[in-house]
């Protein structure tokens, strides 16, 4: 009677084991990279164009509204 316990049950958890373990890592691996990727607007700092920074400067005083006008022409090659 020796051997009769197991009534091969054993068998299932030998195949369902690797199949669990490799669902495992793969939701681990996707928590992971869901969690460290990031989206388009995330992490990327927005950029002045020329137009904007030469705006900022005359609305800060650090130009003239001729050194603005002269510059703003030299950025769109108009003579």
């Amino acid at each position: 009677m020796m051997g009769w316990y197991n009534q091969g049950g054993g068998n299932l958890w030998m195949l369902l084991m690797p199949v669990i373990w490799i669902m495992l890592v793969g939701a681990a691996v996707w928590v992971v990279v869901a969690l460290t990727r990031s989206t388009p607007q995330q992490g990327r700092e927005h950029v002045d164009t020329p137009d904007e920074i030469l705006r900022r400067r005359l609305a800060a005083g650090e130009l003239t509204t001729e050194e603005y006008v002269r510059t703003r022409d030299l950025l769109h090659n108009l003579p």
